[in-house]
């Protein structure tokens, strides 16, 4: 499988203990959310998933109980209508 990486830039990651303010996205980049993402970029991503902070982000996946890479994919994969790397049929027909 190939992998992508998606840089997230979080001017409070620091205060987080990190010792740069990126955080790494992977994404499988042969995936139809792996090329919707590309295209996005970093600053797409963050105003697709709503969280202009690190702390609001880390936030946002402790109550869903994800890692934020995972978080991240979720929302995405939620907000773009993507299921499995295809486009999600069932909620286009309304099903």
């Amino acid at each position: 499988m190939k992998r992508a990486y998606i840089s997230l830039y979080y001017k409070d990651m620091c205060d987080f203990g990190k010792a740069k303010p990126y955080l790494t996205v992977v994404i499988d980049p042969e995936t139809k959310l792996g090329k919707v993402c590309k295209r996005l970029g970093g600053s797409g991503i963050k105003r697709l998933i709503k969280c202009a902070t690190y702390k609001l982000l880390k936030e946002k996946a402790s109550k869903e109980n994800r890692t934020i890479n995972n978080f991240i994919r979720h929302v995405l994969l939620n907000k773009l209508k993507i299921s499995n790397g295809k486009t999600n049929t069932a909620s286009r027909t309304g099903l």
